[in-house]
This record gives C-alpha cells, sequence and structure tokens, in this order.
C-alpha cells in the first residue's frame, strides 16, 4: 500500500472518530438536559462520550476541539472537508 493511501486510510479514520465524538457528546447534552442524572440512559450516554473521547486521545496526549472561522478544528488543524460538509458541527455553534 502506498504512503498516499495509507495517509488518507488514517484521515478517513480519524474523521469518523472525529464525527463519532461530536454526535456522543451532542447526544450526551440533550440526554443529561431530559434526564435525571441517576438514570441509565444518562450513564450510557456519559459512558459513551468519555470512550470515545479516550480512544482520540493519544497516550500522554491532549485533544483540542475547537472553531476557527467557522470551521472545526482538531488539535489546531483544520479538520477534514468531509466532517466540514457533514453539518455535524453548526450544532455547537
Amino acid at each position: 500500500m502506498a504512503d498516499e493511501e495509507i495517509s488518507r486510510k488514517l484521515l478517513e479514520e480519524i474523521s469518523s472518530d472525529v464525527l463519532d465524538l461530536i454526535q456522543y457528546l451532542y447526544t450526551g447534552c440533550r440526554t443529561v438536559l431530559l434526564y435525571p442524572p441517576e438514570s441509565p440512559t444518562v450513564k450510557r450516554a456519559v459512558e459513551n462520550v468519555y470512550q470515545s473521547l479516550m480512544s482520540m486521545i493519544p497516550e500522554g496526549g491532549a485533544l483540542d476541539l475547537s472553531f476557527m472561522e467557522d470551521k472545526l478544528t482538531v488539535n489546531g488543524e483544520v479538520a477534514d472537508d468531509f466532517i466540514q460538509k457533514t453539518g455535524i458541527t453548526r450544532k455547537f455553534q
């Protein structure tokens, strides 16, 4: 497999992970507002966010999600166009 193909595959995996995390964050926020804290639904939503987040953070590293000029950035890099085009990030703006 060529280096370019490997890089693209890694980028697609990272993009997918970022999308999953954003969706879990959004769902978790909504769930916390709708259900009491002791609800199994809330516990499951929080666990989903935690697991998704921890799978993205390298050991000893950090994860920075932010917006710059209406574009999602991940660790200071503008996220892949695929993520920008999904519209999922508008839920947090």
